[in-house]
Protein backbone atom coordinates (compact mmCIF):
# COMPACT_ATOMS: atom_id res chain seq x y z
CA UNK A 1 0.00 0.00 0.00
CA UNK A 2 0.87 3.43 -0.75
CA UNK A 3 1.97 5.53 2.60
CA UNK A 4 0.44 9.31 2.67
CA UNK A 5 0.88 12.24 4.76
CA UNK A 6 -0.06 15.79 4.56
CA UNK A 7 1.40 18.16 2.83
CA UNK A 8 3.42 21.49 4.94
CA UNK A 9 2.91 24.16 2.65
CA UNK A 10 5.96 26.72 2.27
CA UNK A 11 5.23 30.39 0.03
CA UNK A 12 8.25 31.72 -0.97
CA UNK A 13 7.51 35.18 -3.07
CA UNK A 14 8.55 35.68 -6.69
CA UNK A 15 10.81 38.12 -7.70
CA UNK A 16 11.30 38.33 -11.15
CA UNK A 17 14.66 39.42 -12.55
CA UNK A 18 14.18 40.88 -15.77
CA UNK A 19 17.62 40.50 -18.68
CA UNK A 20 17.95 43.07 -21.68
CA UNK A 21 20.92 42.61 -24.38
CA UNK A 22 21.39 45.24 -26.34
CA UNK A 23 17.97 47.00 -25.52
CA UNK A 24 16.03 44.01 -26.53
CA UNK A 25 14.28 41.99 -23.67
CA UNK A 26 15.31 38.48 -24.57
CA UNK A 27 14.75 36.03 -21.18
CA UNK A 28 13.42 35.99 -17.68
CA UNK A 29 16.00 34.01 -15.62
CA UNK A 30 14.61 32.75 -12.42
CA UNK A 31 16.97 31.31 -9.67
CA UNK A 32 17.13 30.58 -6.03
CA UNK A 33 17.19 34.37 -5.28
CA UNK A 34 13.65 34.30 -6.33
CA UNK A 35 12.76 31.43 -4.12
CA UNK A 36 13.24 28.59 -6.63
CA UNK A 37 14.79 25.58 -4.05
CA UNK A 38 17.74 24.74 -5.64
CA UNK A 39 19.20 25.83 -9.42
CA UNK A 40 20.35 22.76 -10.83
CA UNK A 41 17.36 21.99 -12.93
CA UNK A 42 16.52 18.01 -13.77
CA UNK A 43 13.19 18.36 -14.70
CA UNK A 44 9.95 20.55 -15.60
CA UNK A 45 5.91 19.56 -16.25
CA UNK A 46 3.10 22.43 -16.01
CA UNK A 47 0.20 20.21 -14.95
CA UNK A 48 -3.52 20.52 -16.05
CA UNK A 49 -4.14 23.21 -13.38
CA UNK A 50 -1.23 25.64 -14.84
CA UNK A 51 1.06 25.20 -12.23
CA UNK A 52 4.67 24.49 -13.25
CA UNK A 53 6.42 22.01 -11.37
CA UNK A 54 10.50 21.88 -10.96
CA UNK A 55 12.44 18.97 -10.22
CA UNK A 56 15.83 19.77 -8.81
CA UNK A 57 19.04 18.37 -7.31
CA UNK A 58 17.86 19.25 -3.99
CA UNK A 59 14.04 19.08 -4.12
CA UNK A 60 10.88 20.69 -6.08
CA UNK A 61 9.47 23.64 -6.34
CA UNK A 62 6.04 24.30 -7.60
CA UNK A 63 4.91 27.96 -9.07
CA UNK A 64 1.84 28.89 -9.90
CA UNK A 65 3.53 32.43 -11.60
CA UNK A 66 4.00 34.50 -8.40
CA UNK A 67 4.83 32.12 -5.26
CA UNK A 68 6.72 28.77 -4.99
CA UNK A 69 5.73 26.07 -3.23
CA UNK A 70 8.84 24.06 -1.85
CA UNK A 71 8.66 20.53 -1.17
CA UNK A 72 12.38 19.12 0.19
CA UNK A 73 13.18 15.79 2.10
CA UNK A 74 12.25 18.00 5.37
CA UNK A 75 8.51 18.20 4.51
CA UNK A 76 7.95 15.18 2.72
CA UNK A 77 10.53 14.29 0.14
CA UNK A 78 11.99 10.43 0.43
CA UNK A 79 14.81 12.15 -1.50
CA UNK A 80 16.42 15.25 -2.97
CA UNK A 81 17.58 14.66 -6.62
CA UNK A 82 14.48 14.61 -8.58
CA UNK A 83 15.48 13.26 -12.17
CA UNK A 84 11.58 13.29 -14.18
CA UNK A 85 8.15 14.24 -13.48
CA UNK A 86 4.71 12.61 -15.02
CA UNK A 87 1.30 14.01 -15.02
CA UNK A 88 -1.57 10.75 -14.73
CA UNK A 89 -4.77 10.82 -16.24
CA UNK A 90 -6.18 11.17 -12.76
CA UNK A 91 -3.80 14.22 -12.31
CA UNK A 92 -1.58 12.54 -10.14
CA UNK A 93 1.61 13.90 -10.33
CA UNK A 94 4.70 11.38 -10.12
CA UNK A 95 8.04 12.29 -9.34
CA UNK A 96 10.85 10.12 -9.91
CA UNK A 97 13.33 10.60 -6.25
CA UNK A 98 16.58 8.89 -7.30
CA UNK A 99 17.24 6.46 -4.15
CA UNK A 100 13.42 7.14 -2.86
CA UNK A 101 11.13 5.60 -5.24
CA UNK A 102 8.35 7.95 -6.47
CA UNK A 103 6.77 10.39 -5.19
CA UNK A 104 2.92 11.10 -5.78
CA UNK A 105 1.38 14.22 -5.32
CA UNK A 106 -3.11 14.95 -5.63
CA UNK A 107 -5.21 17.18 -4.13
CA UNK A 108 -2.35 18.36 -1.30
CA UNK A 109 -0.91 14.91 -0.14
CA UNK A 110 1.99 13.04 -0.80
CA UNK A 111 2.55 9.59 -1.59
CA UNK A 112 5.11 7.10 -1.85
CA UNK A 113 5.69 4.31 -3.63
CA UNK A 114 9.34 1.66 -3.18
CA UNK A 115 10.22 -1.59 -3.40
CA UNK A 116 8.14 -2.64 0.13
CA UNK A 117 5.07 -1.56 -2.53
CA UNK A 118 6.44 -4.03 -5.33
CA UNK A 119 8.46 -1.19 -7.05
CA UNK A 120 11.11 -3.13 -8.79
CA UNK A 121 13.79 -0.26 -7.46
CA UNK A 122 14.25 2.76 -5.76
CA UNK A 123 16.59 4.25 -8.05
CA UNK A 124 14.01 5.73 -10.81
CA UNK A 125 15.36 8.00 -13.37
CA UNK A 126 12.33 8.53 -16.03
CA UNK A 127 8.69 7.81 -15.56
CA UNK A 128 6.37 7.81 -18.87
CA UNK A 129 2.85 7.64 -19.29
CA UNK A 130 1.53 6.06 -21.47
CA UNK A 131 -1.27 6.42 -24.47
CA UNK A 132 -3.20 3.19 -22.16
CA UNK A 133 -3.08 5.42 -18.94
CA UNK A 134 -0.33 3.14 -17.67
CA UNK A 135 2.66 4.30 -15.85
CA UNK A 136 6.48 3.18 -16.53
CA UNK A 137 8.00 3.42 -14.27
CA UNK A 138 12.19 3.23 -15.22
CA UNK A 139 15.17 2.34 -13.20
CA UNK A 140 18.96 1.51 -12.67
CA UNK A 141 19.83 -1.73 -14.26
CA UNK A 142 16.93 -2.34 -16.48
CA UNK A 143 14.44 -2.21 -14.07
CA UNK A 144 10.74 -1.24 -15.15
CA UNK A 145 7.88 -1.14 -13.59
CA UNK A 146 4.01 -0.58 -15.22
CA UNK A 147 1.64 0.51 -12.91
CA UNK A 148 -1.58 -0.59 -14.28
CA UNK A 149 -5.12 -0.02 -12.79
CA UNK A 150 -3.10 0.95 -9.24
CA UNK A 151 -1.18 -2.43 -9.60
CA UNK A 152 2.68 -3.12 -9.88
CA UNK A 153 3.93 -5.56 -12.28
CA UNK A 154 7.34 -6.21 -13.87
CA UNK A 155 7.07 -4.62 -17.43
CA UNK A 156 10.95 -5.17 -18.04
CA UNK A 157 10.97 -8.67 -17.24
CA UNK A 158 8.08 -9.49 -19.48
CA UNK A 159 9.41 -8.21 -22.40
CA UNK A 160 12.94 -8.60 -22.08
CA UNK A 161 14.80 -5.58 -21.24
CA UNK A 162 18.37 -5.70 -20.97
CA UNK A 163 19.95 -4.71 -18.29
CA UNK A 164 20.56 -1.17 -18.99
CA UNK A 165 19.42 2.23 -17.55
CA UNK A 166 16.69 4.25 -19.27
CA UNK A 167 17.47 8.14 -19.30
CA UNK A 168 14.07 8.90 -21.92
CA UNK A 169 11.33 6.91 -23.37
CA UNK A 170 9.01 8.00 -26.26
CA UNK A 171 5.92 6.19 -27.50
CA UNK A 172 4.89 6.62 -31.38
CA UNK A 173 1.57 6.61 -32.32
CA UNK A 174 1.52 3.02 -33.76
CA UNK A 175 2.20 2.06 -30.00
CA UNK A 176 5.95 1.49 -30.40
CA UNK A 177 8.05 2.12 -27.35
CA UNK A 178 11.53 3.76 -27.79
CA UNK A 179 13.61 3.91 -25.00
CA UNK A 180 17.08 5.90 -24.92
CA UNK A 181 19.74 3.80 -22.87
CA UNK A 182 23.52 4.03 -22.00
CA UNK A 183 24.13 1.25 -24.27
CA UNK A 184 22.04 2.14 -27.54
CA UNK A 185 18.23 2.45 -28.13
CA UNK A 186 15.96 -0.27 -27.32
CA UNK A 187 12.39 -0.09 -29.52
CA UNK A 188 9.82 -2.38 -27.73
CA UNK A 189 7.45 -3.65 -30.63
CA UNK A 190 4.67 -6.68 -30.00
CA UNK A 191 6.45 -7.18 -26.41
CA UNK A 192 9.65 -7.91 -27.32
CA UNK A 193 13.20 -5.61 -28.33
CA UNK A 194 15.86 -4.92 -30.65
CA UNK A 195 18.80 -2.80 -29.77
CA UNK A 196 20.36 -0.22 -32.46
CA UNK A 197 24.09 0.99 -31.44
CA UNK A 198 27.07 2.77 -33.08
CA UNK A 199 27.16 -0.20 -35.80
CA UNK A 200 23.51 0.62 -36.73
CA UNK A 201 24.89 4.80 -37.62
CA UNK A 202 24.37 5.97 -33.81
CA UNK A 203 26.50 9.27 -33.08
CA UNK A 204 27.22 7.21 -29.48
CA UNK A 205 25.64 4.32 -27.68
CA UNK A 206 25.03 7.29 -24.30
CA UNK A 207 21.35 8.36 -25.21
CA UNK A 208 20.34 10.97 -22.98
CA UNK A 209 16.77 12.02 -24.80
CA UNK A 210 14.22 10.78 -26.64
CA UNK A 211 11.17 12.43 -28.45
CA UNK A 212 9.29 12.22 -32.02
CA UNK A 213 7.11 14.09 -34.40
CA UNK A 214 4.26 13.65 -36.28
CA UNK A 215 6.11 13.58 -39.46
CA UNK A 216 7.42 10.13 -38.08
CA UNK A 217 11.19 11.61 -36.85
CA UNK A 218 12.41 9.70 -33.86
CA UNK A 219 15.01 12.26 -32.27
CA UNK A 220 17.51 10.78 -30.34
CA UNK A 221 19.90 13.33 -28.03
CA UNK A 222 23.13 11.41 -27.34
CA UNK A 223 26.27 11.73 -25.21
CA UNK A 224 27.92 13.52 -28.58
CA UNK A 225 25.39 15.04 -30.94
CA UNK A 226 21.77 14.50 -32.11
CA UNK A 227 20.41 11.63 -34.44
CA UNK A 228 17.41 11.05 -36.19
CA UNK A 229 15.63 8.15 -36.92
CA UNK A 230 13.25 7.45 -39.54
CA UNK A 231 11.91 4.43 -41.42
CA UNK A 232 14.92 2.59 -39.96
CA UNK A 233 17.59 4.91 -41.29
CA UNK A 234 19.44 7.21 -38.96
CA UNK A 235 20.66 10.37 -39.80
CA UNK A 236 22.81 12.99 -37.54
CA UNK A 237 21.75 16.59 -37.39
CA UNK A 238 23.89 19.33 -39.45
CA UNK A 239 24.33 22.88 -38.31
CA UNK A 240 26.40 25.24 -39.74
CA UNK A 241 27.34 22.66 -42.52
CA UNK A 242 28.74 20.47 -39.68
CA UNK A 243 27.70 17.30 -37.90
CA UNK A 244 26.20 18.84 -33.94
CA UNK A 245 28.68 17.07 -31.40
CA UNK A 246 27.26 18.53 -28.14
CA UNK A 247 25.15 16.31 -25.84
CA UNK A 248 21.21 16.76 -26.18
CA UNK A 249 19.69 16.15 -22.64
CA UNK A 250 16.31 16.90 -23.26
CA UNK A 251 13.71 17.35 -26.64
CA UNK A 252 11.00 18.84 -26.79
CA UNK A 253 8.55 18.89 -30.00
CA UNK A 254 5.66 21.26 -30.38
CA UNK A 255 2.04 20.90 -32.15
CA UNK A 256 3.62 22.35 -35.28
CA UNK A 257 6.74 19.65 -35.27
CA UNK A 258 9.18 22.61 -34.56
CA UNK A 259 11.90 20.72 -32.20
CA UNK A 260 13.79 21.97 -29.11
CA UNK A 261 16.81 20.38 -28.07
CA UNK A 262 18.60 21.06 -24.20
CA UNK A 263 22.34 20.80 -25.03
CA UNK A 264 25.12 21.43 -23.37
CA UNK A 265 26.05 24.56 -26.27
CA UNK A 266 22.61 26.34 -25.49
CA UNK A 267 19.05 25.72 -27.03
CA UNK A 268 19.12 24.27 -30.53
CA UNK A 269 15.91 24.42 -32.20
CA UNK A 270 14.83 22.84 -36.14
CA UNK A 271 12.49 24.47 -37.55
CA UNK A 272 11.20 22.62 -40.16
CA UNK A 273 14.72 21.72 -41.07
CA UNK A 274 16.09 25.59 -40.22
CA UNK A 275 18.62 25.77 -37.71
CA UNK A 276 18.95 28.39 -34.85
CA UNK A 277 21.17 28.38 -31.85
CA UNK A 278 20.30 30.08 -28.51
CA UNK A 279 23.46 30.66 -26.18
CA UNK A 280 24.72 32.94 -23.71
CA UNK A 281 25.24 35.56 -26.70
CA UNK A 282 21.04 36.26 -26.84
CA UNK A 283 20.83 35.86 -22.68
CA UNK A 284 21.06 32.40 -21.32
CA UNK A 285 23.12 32.26 -17.97
CA UNK A 286 25.40 29.42 -19.47
CA UNK A 287 24.97 27.26 -22.27
CA UNK A 288 24.38 24.28 -20.08
CA UNK A 289 21.10 23.27 -20.55
CA UNK A 290 19.19 20.74 -19.01
CA UNK A 291 15.75 20.35 -19.51
CA UNK A 292 12.59 22.36 -21.21
CA UNK A 293 9.05 22.58 -20.87
CA UNK A 294 6.43 24.58 -23.73
CA UNK A 295 4.30 26.22 -21.55
CA UNK A 296 0.21 26.64 -22.06
CA UNK A 297 1.09 30.27 -22.45
CA UNK A 298 3.30 29.33 -25.50
CA UNK A 299 6.13 30.44 -23.27
CA UNK A 300 9.28 27.60 -23.24
CA UNK A 301 11.03 27.46 -19.93
CA UNK A 302 14.73 26.52 -19.96
CA UNK A 303 16.24 24.76 -16.99
CA UNK A 304 19.76 25.27 -16.30
CA UNK A 305 22.90 23.08 -14.66
CA UNK A 306 22.89 25.87 -11.72
CA UNK A 307 21.71 28.64 -13.22
CA UNK A 308 17.96 28.48 -12.87
CA UNK A 309 15.27 28.58 -15.33
CA UNK A 310 15.40 30.69 -18.34
CA UNK A 311 12.03 31.87 -20.09
CA UNK A 312 11.86 32.21 -23.78
CA UNK A 313 9.01 33.60 -25.68
CA UNK A 314 9.15 32.07 -29.28
CA UNK A 315 6.99 34.86 -30.36
CA UNK A 316 9.62 37.32 -29.84
CA UNK A 317 12.48 38.13 -32.52
CA UNK A 318 15.76 37.36 -30.55
CA UNK A 319 18.38 39.95 -32.24
CA UNK A 320 21.72 40.41 -30.26
CA UNK A 321 23.86 43.08 -31.57
CA UNK A 322 27.38 42.97 -29.99
CA UNK A 323 30.81 43.65 -30.98
CA UNK A 324 31.16 39.27 -31.84
CA UNK A 325 28.34 39.47 -33.80
CA UNK A 326 30.03 42.40 -36.26
CA UNK A 327 28.51 45.47 -33.88
CA UNK A 328 31.78 48.06 -34.47
CA UNK A 329 30.42 50.14 -31.37
CA UNK A 330 28.94 49.09 -28.41
CA UNK A 331 28.25 52.35 -26.90
CA UNK A 332 24.49 52.98 -28.03
CA UNK A 333 22.93 55.56 -26.97
CA UNK A 334 20.03 54.78 -29.14
CA UNK A 335 18.11 52.29 -31.14
CA UNK A 336 15.66 53.18 -34.21
CA UNK A 337 14.36 50.06 -36.44
CA UNK A 338 12.65 51.23 -40.49
CA UNK A 339 9.95 49.97 -41.93
CA UNK A 340 12.11 47.72 -43.87
CA UNK A 341 14.16 46.13 -41.09
CA UNK A 342 16.62 48.31 -40.99
CA UNK A 343 18.46 48.85 -37.62
CA UNK A 344 20.16 52.33 -36.76
CA UNK A 345 22.47 52.50 -34.25
CA UNK A 346 23.36 56.20 -31.80
CA UNK A 347 27.19 55.49 -30.98
CA UNK A 348 29.97 58.34 -30.01
CA UNK A 349 31.57 57.19 -32.83
CA UNK A 350 28.40 58.15 -35.70
CA UNK A 351 25.42 55.96 -36.97
CA UNK A 352 25.57 52.75 -37.57
CA UNK A 353 22.98 51.11 -39.80
CA UNK A 354 22.79 47.29 -39.88
CA UNK A 355 20.70 45.60 -42.36
CA UNK A 356 21.03 41.96 -43.57
CA UNK A 357 23.60 41.20 -41.45
CA UNK A 358 26.28 43.88 -42.43
CA UNK A 359 27.07 47.08 -41.12
CA UNK A 360 28.34 50.65 -42.05
CA UNK A 361 28.92 53.86 -40.19
CA UNK A 362 28.33 57.13 -40.85
CA UNK A 363 30.26 59.97 -39.94
CA UNK A 364 31.48 63.88 -40.06
CA UNK A 365 34.02 64.26 -42.89
CA UNK A 366 36.63 65.38 -40.01
CA UNK A 367 35.42 63.36 -37.75
CA UNK A 368 34.53 65.61 -34.91
CA UNK A 369 32.49 65.66 -32.26
CA UNK A 370 29.03 65.56 -33.36
CA UNK A 371 29.84 62.37 -34.69
CA UNK A 372 27.71 61.41 -30.75
CA UNK A 373 24.70 60.55 -32.12
CA UNK A 374 21.99 61.16 -29.03
CA UNK A 375 19.01 60.55 -30.61
CA UNK A 376 17.04 59.01 -33.15
CA UNK A 377 13.65 59.58 -34.69
CA UNK A 378 11.08 57.71 -37.01
CA UNK A 379 8.65 59.75 -38.70
CA UNK A 380 5.31 58.57 -39.49
CA UNK A 381 6.23 58.53 -42.97
CA UNK A 382 9.64 56.40 -42.51
CA UNK A 383 11.83 59.28 -42.48
CA UNK A 384 14.75 59.12 -39.91
CA UNK A 385 15.84 62.05 -38.04
CA UNK A 386 19.45 61.88 -36.34
CA UNK A 387 20.40 64.20 -33.83
CA UNK A 388 23.53 65.07 -32.79
CA UNK A 389 25.69 66.02 -29.91
CA UNK A 390 26.58 70.01 -29.94
CA UNK A 391 30.55 70.82 -29.54
CA UNK A 392 29.60 73.20 -27.28
CA UNK A 393 27.87 71.08 -24.89
CA UNK A 394 31.28 69.23 -24.41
Amino acid sequence: MMKHFHLKIFLILLLTSVQFVGQIKIHKTITTEDGLVQGQISAMLQDKQGYIWIGTFDGISRWDGKNFLSIQTYNGLPASQILDIEEGSDSSIYFASYGGGVLVYKNGILDTINKKDGLLTDGIITIKLLSTGEILFAGDDGNISKLKDGKLNNWSEKIGFPKYDVYGIYESSDGTIYCATENGLVIVENNACRILTEKDGLITNWLWSINGDSNGNVFLGTNGGINILKENKISSLVLNENIFRNAAFKIKVDKNNKVYFATNAGILINNNGKLENITTLNGLPTNDIWSLLEGTNGLLYFGTNGKGISIYDPKEKIINFRNITGLPEEKIYCIEESADSEFYFGTRSGLVIQKNNTYKILTTSKGQRNNIIGSIHKRRNGEILIGTKMDSIY
